[in-house]
């Protein structure tokens, strides 16, 4: 296999892109990926890691969906690349027995086994680690959407907002990421936020 090197933000990158395949996306979307990027504060590197990823032949851009591409300041980019195979076997490379753990402090990222957090719908309990953070006694519908949506996914950093596209659905999100943070005993551990598009919720580790 030709040499390669990846910094820390791009083992994130592909790790990213490898839960995306073991979750069953077949393609990369770029509405999801550039809010993952910005939560490392490199939104600005999308088109250079997408260029080296397809170099390495992890990503293929396509267009699937009736030609839909994506407007990043003034470049038009495809807004869907198919995940290679290859980005499970180049992942394992990096983070195989033999490898030195790939993990960068600044921005808890690390490649082996992350921890994240778990939502058990049955008992209504987050947590996170050791931390039980929150244990529902009421209702709270848009809460929970939100639990369930991450839960599903596997907790990856960023998912679709469960609410519709609509001015209300995003009054409706931003309200609901608002009193899943205020909820969240012992505050500290990690916290909910939107994007800025009003679209995704993500979540982080503080």
């Amino acid at each position: 296999m030709p040499e390669f090197h990846l910094d820390s933000v791009e083992r994130a990158a592909l790790a990213y892109i490898v839960r995306q395949l073991e979750g069953g996306r077949t393609h990369l979307a770029i509405d999801a990926f550039l809010p993952f990027l910005k939560s490392l504060e490199a939104g600005d590197r999308l088109v250079l890691i997408l260029k080296y990823f397809e170099d390495l032949g992890i990503l293929t851009p396509e267009i699937p969906h009736g030609g839909n591409r994506h407007p990043l300041v003034g470049l038009i980019i495809p807004a869907y690349w198919r995940i290679e195979g290859k980005a499970v076997s180049l992942h394992r490379d990096l983070s195989g027995p033999n490898k030195v753990e790939a993990c960068n402090s600044d921005m808890e990222v690390c490649l082996h086994h992350p921890p994240k957090p778990a939502w058990d719908k049955l008992k209504r309990e987050l947590t996170y680690e050791t931390h039980r953070l929150r244990k529902y006694q009421d209702v709270a519908e848009a809460q929970i959407k939100v639990l369930d949506t991450f839960q599903e996914l596997d907790w990856a950093n960023v998912a679709d907002s469960p609410f519709p596209a609509s001015t209300k659905g995003k009054s409706q999100l931003k309200n609901t990421i608002k009193n899943l943070n205020k909820g969240l005993e012992p505050g500290g551990v990690i916290e909910f936020y939107a994007d800025g598009s009003g679209a995704h919720v993500c979540w982080r580790k503080l």
